[in-house]
Parts: structure tokens; C-alpha cells; sequence
């Protein structure tokens, strides 16, 4: 029996006053199913920089996949985000009251990852399901991007160090908008989609 593949789901909590977060209903959607050949864990993470880059970077080597969401309120159609920047620049606190500006999420380290997952793919699977969908080139410089340039930074000394075996995970982040432009249902199938390009994809 082939070992199935282990993905990770994330979503965030309720930020500031707001008492939802899309993201996180996604998440508590998606938990409920099962996909075949799939092992899916799922976590809600908190919406400050710290905590989620250092526990983001601990939980890397576990997974096969890592699909981390989280919300863009400006935002009218579901972005499946390209790049990830080493960079750390708020205009408001995040849930633990740090506000950084013009920080690197790590000093010496690259200035941006690009994701290794198939994301044009992922992309066009949620616009077949008629989704506004559009590949983004920019995560922002709030904690989604932090948690999208750690996961990736850990992929990459992973995978250079000599001291350390190649890690095959590919990792994803996807901004969902507002529930004002797109139901929590109709995000959730459209995750379920960008999921379903990597099932099928371990069946390669």
C-alpha cells in the first residue's frame, strides 16, 4: 500500500475587531473530508509574526505539502501568491500588539523565495470551477507573507545544506478575499480544487 501524502492545511484567526476570518472557515470546511491518498492536517494560526515563522519553520520537515491561506479584505478574487519576501513592514499591530517596520523576517537571508508548487496549475483548476482566480507577485508585508517566507526559507536550507537531506515539500500561500465578493462555500471548493491538483499530482 503506497504511503499516502502527508498535506498541511492552514488558516488564520479573527484579526483585530474582526470576529471571522475566511480563512479559518475554509479550514474547519475542508477538515471535515477526506481525499484519497491524502493524510490532511490542519492548523489555525495565530495572526502574529513570531510565533507562526517559528512554528511554520519546526513543522516543514513533516509534510509532503503545505497550502497556508489567509485573507486579503481589498482583494475581489482568489490570489494564489507566487513570491514570498524577506521582509517584515506593518502600518498596525498584529494580534500580539508587534507593529515592525522595514524588519527582515531573517537577516542574511535571501530577499524572496518563489514558490515550488504548481501554482498556474492550481490557478486554472479554481477558474474551470468559473472562481475569479489570478496568479499574485505580492503576499503583502504582514504576517501571511512571514509565514510564506519561512516555510519556504526552510525548504531552501533544507535542501542546500550539506548537513541535511533534500526536503521534497512545496509549499503554497493562497489570499482569499473578503465573503462579501465570494461565499465561504465557494472558497472552500475552490481550495478543495488547488488541493486536488497536488492529489494528483503525488499519483504521478
Amino acid at each position: 500500500m503506497a504511503t499516502p501524502h502527508r498535506l498541511l492545511l492552514t488558516g488564520f484567526e479573527p484579526f483585530g475587531t474582526r470576529d471571522t476570518n475566511p480563512s479559518q472557515e475554509v479550514v474547519s470546511l475542508l477538515e471535515k473530508e477526506s481525499f484519497a491518498g491524502i493524510e490532511l492536517s490542519t492548523r489555525i494560526l495565530p495572526v502574529a509574526y513570531l510565533p507562526v515563522t517559528e512554528w511554520i519553520r519546526t513543522q516543514m520537515m513533516h509534510f509532503d505539502e503545505v497550502i497556508m491561506l489567509g485573507v486579503a479584505w481589498a482583494r475581489q478574487e482568489i490570489c494564489v501568491e507566487r513570491v514570498a519576501i524577506n521582509l517584515m513592514d506593518a502600518t498596525r499591530d498584529d494580534n500580539n500588539g508587534f507593529c515592525p517596520t522595514d524588519m527582515p523576517i531573517y537577516a542574511n537571508a535571501p530577499t524572496a523565495y518563489f514558490s515550488n508548487a504548481p501554482i498556474k496549475q492550481m490557478a486554472a483548476a479554481i477558474r474551470d470551477l468559473g472562481h475569479p482566480c489570478k496568479i499574485s507577485n505580492s503576499a503583502g508585508t504582514f504576517v501571511c507573507n512571514a509565514v510564506y517566507y519561512a516555510a519556504l526559507h526552510e525548504i531552501a536550507i533544507r535542501q542546500t545544506c550539506p548537513d541535511e537531506s533534500g526536503l521534497p515539500t512545496q509549499a503554497v500561500f493562497i489570499h482569499l478575499p473578503s465573503n462579501d465578493y465570494i461565499p465561504v462555500s465557494s472558497m472552500a471548493e475552490a481550495v478543495k480544487a488547488a488541493l486536488n491538483v497536488q492529489i494528483c499530482r503525488t499519483g504521478d
